[in-house]
């Protein structure tokens, strides 16, 4: 659980940006400058609502916590598109 009230957003992290950043570098080559970081949360956080998660904060966690390859892939082509 993360703690905060359903339907409210928790904005990225700079760790969590930054592992975002990272995955999209390392699989993609697209590097995503700090200017893309509310354009990043924005996406992520639709992407977190379309699988049931309350944030983008909660997509990081999940793919931490239990290395969820599929929701890697969601997430890069998500920022790709």
């Amino acid at each position: 659980m993360s703690g905060h009230a359903p339907g409210q957003t928790e904005n990225l992290g700079q760790s969590e940006y930054a592992f975002f950043s990272e995955l999209m570098a390392v699989n993609t080559g697209v590097v995503l400058g700090p200017e893309k970081r509310q354009v990043v949360q924005t996406r992520l956080t639709m992407l977190a609502m379309s699988e049931g998660l309350p944030s983008a904060r909660d997509i990081y966690r999940r793919i931490k916590t239990t290395n969820d390859a599929g929701l890697r892939n969601k997430v890069i082509e998500c920022l790709l598109n």
